[in-house]
């Protein structure tokens, strides 16, 4: 996810590391921050998970899934 000057990058199972930068002082996305901005990391997961409950949960060839 991006927002402002900042990537969140949330791993797709659970043992991945969940990542941070700060695009504008680090556009090669070597210094991770997420260790050091947890309350920052939370309200970015908040923002992401409002959005993704607004779009449909299923999709076949880019319309919505009729059960």
């Amino acid at each position: 996810m991006r927002w402002q000057k900042w990537k969140l990058h949330l791993p797709l199972c659970a043992r991945g590391e969940i990542e941070l930068y700060d695009l504008s002082n680090d556009p090669g996305e070597r210094n991770n921050l997420a260790p050091q901005k947890p309350e920052f990391v939370q309200e970015l997961t908040t923002r992401l998970k409002a959005w993704t409950d607004t779009l449909p949960k299923t999709y076949e060839h880019g319309d919505v899934k009729e059960n």
